[in-house]
């Protein structure tokens, strides 16, 4: 038991949550607890740096939630931030992107613990094998043949593969893409499979990303879902008018999908800086009129 608790205690350091939990001011907090992908990063063709936790990791780091806050679901959260119902100390679990794991590991161990997931789905992915850009900006960089990625666009920069490693030379490549001035994703992936010496995955015969069955079959399971808009672009880059048809297309698609109102919108590329689970998204009622 102690050996069991030994690994608890490790795991929530290294993941950061112990952090987080001690952070939390004493009071009545609504805690949003936000992934994406659960499993092995070094299974991936894409991006290592987007998985949150392993299958054990996650299963003990929700027994820990479980055993100091209230889990609460959605509907219950949106409850409290109208002030429809009492405040109280609760965490809400939810992931970003709707990745095949969400269902193939995810969702048992929540369902194991008795506690709602809330899915935030671009729905232009759901079903498909597609790679999303930060998946294949990943790809090239995993197949380089150079030690040395040099870029000139949207700034010149240089990354050490051998010194600075994979997941760290990923993350800081994909941290100059979202910079405002890269105006031109097609340049910067051109100039990327330039500077690795690799090209791009042309096809990906395998599905990375849940579909429309497994999302229902997740609903009657228990769990809930909301938008990510449907192409999963960054939304500060885009115009007013592209932003708001990102955004009516995947209410649109989901509510149709699903057969039920959709409330709450997951922003994309919008992190309030929680370590290792990628950031905080608060849900807020949705009320997009057209």
């Amino acid at each position: 038991m102690r050996g069991k608790r030994e690994l608890i205690a490790r795991v929530c350091a290294q993941s950061g949550l112990t952090n987080l939990i001690e952070c939390i001011p004493p009071r009545r907090v609504l805690m949003v607890v936000n992934y994406h992908r659960i499993g092995n990063p070094a299974e991936t063709i894409g991006d290592p740096g987007v998985f949150s936790a392993t299958a054990e990791e996650f299963d003990l780091q929700i027994g820990y939630l479980k055993r100091r806050f209230h889990l609460t679901t959605l509907d219950d959260a949106l409850a409290m931030i109208s002030g429809e119902a009492p405040w109280t100390t609760s965490a809400l679990i939810t992931f970003d992107d709707g990745y095949l794991d969400n269902y193939k590991i995810v969702f048992p161990i929540l369902r194991s613990h008795g506690v709602q997931g809330v899915f935030f789905l671009p729905t232009g992915f759901v079903g498909t094998g597609q790679l999303p850009w930060w998946d294949m900006i990943a790809h090239i960089i995993k197949k380089s043949r150079n030690r040395y990625v040099r870029l000139e666009y949207p700034e010149p920069a240089t990354f050490d593969l051998e010194t600075d490693g994979l997941a760290n030379t990923c993350r800081d490549i994909l941290q100059l893409a979202k910079k405002p001035e890269m105006k031109d994703a097609e340049r910067f992936v051109t100039d990327l499979e330039e500077a690795c010496g690799a090209t791009r995955l042309q096809e990906n015969t395998e599905r990375l990303f849940l579909n429309w069955d497994e999302a229902r079959e997740m609903q009657l399971g228990g769990m809930a879902f909301g938008s990510h808009t449907h192409s999963h672009e960054i939304l500060s880059k885009l115009s007013p008018d592209k932003q708001l048809e990102e955004a009516v297309r995947s209410r649109e698609i989901l509510e149709r999908e699903l057969g039920r109102r959709i409330d709450v919108m997951a922003y994309c590329f919008w992190q309030l800086g929680l370590a290792h689970f990628g950031g905080l998204i608060w849900p807020t009622p949705w009320d997009v009129k057209v």
